[in-house]
């Protein structure tokens, strides 16, 4: 399933008011809306064009030592 696809899925549904959405993947995928910046959408793709959450910055992966 491409993206796009999915994308289109999750509006479909919330525009005919579905009590749930198809399941997103979970991994981080870059912003669409902000390419250059390190800024990632850890709940699924990029919905920020049609109102969806707000991106993030991806997980460090703990605290830097020293």
């Amino acid at each position: 399933m491409t993206a796009t696809t999915l994308v289109e899925r999750v509006v479909t549904a919330q525009q005919a008011g579905a009590d749930h959405a198809p399941a997103l993947p979970r991994r981080a995928v870059p912003c669409a809306a902000r390419p250059g910046t390190a800024l990632r959408h850890v709940d699924g793709p990029c919905l920020c064009f049609v109102g969806g959450p707000p991106p993030e910055f991806a997980p460090s992966g703990g605290r830097p030592t020293g």
